[in-house]
């Protein structure tokens, strides 16, 4: 039954059943902040082993920007073992709409043609999901990198890609627990690349 007015104004509001416990499995979801990496003198590649990707989680985002040292190269990454050793072979299963091809290869690549400009300084950005679904046998989901990228190619003109590669698990079943971007000729002179883990809730 509803309350009168009258009657709703002369309860006692007192803190009685104050709650003094936790709430779990609520707003839990959501991306969380694994680690950052800066370059600020030249480097061949920057890492994120097994301490950051592991089999906690599935699903991870990166937000990258990448200077190269030299111009009109293209930026590649590989995933890493539980040592933080290469996985090669060309096992690596990609696509980029900007050279419209696919191919396997021994790495993943996210752009090609990105300039080198001491001018813009703007080399690449780019955000991109990773998916470690835990590779162990041939009836797993493949691990995959999908992401898009805005870039400066080597002509100095502003360009965008969208990419997506796998390592076929068909091929390899390692489980990779770490991954490496580096260029494909040069150094990387400027980075700033932060990892998030996807929580599921």
């Amino acid at each position: 039954m509803a309350l009168s007015k009258i009657q709703s104004e002369s309860i006692n509001l007192a803190d009685t059943f104050a709650f003094s416990g936790t709430v779990t499995g609520a707003g839990s979801e959501g991306l969380i902040h694994l680690e950052t990496q800066e370059v600020t003198s030249a480097v061949a590649d920057v890492k994120f082993g097994n301490d950051r990707f592991n089999t906690t989680y599935d699903q991870y985002r990166v937000f990258g920007r990448m200077v190269p040292a030299t111009d009109a190269v293209n930026l590649y990454y590989r995933f890493l073992n539980s040592s933080e050793s290469d996985i090669t072979g060309t096992s690596y299963y990609r696509w980029s709409n900007n050279n419209g091809s696919t191919s396997n290869a021994d790495h993943g690549r996210i752009s090609s043609a990105i300039g080198a400009s001491s001018v813009t300084e703007c080399g690449i950005q780019f955000v991109a999901d990773i998916w470690l679904p835990h590779v162990g046998s041939t009836a797993d989901y493949a691990s995959m990198v999908v992401g898009r990228t805005g870039r400066i190619n080597n002509d100095q003109n502003p360009r965008t890609d969208v990419f997506v590669s796998q390592l076929r698990y068909d091929q390899v079943t390692t489980q990779p627990e770490g991954i490496k971007f580096y260029f494909s000729s040069g150094n990387i002179s400027k980075a700033l690349i932060s990892v998030f883990a996807v929580s599921q809730g």
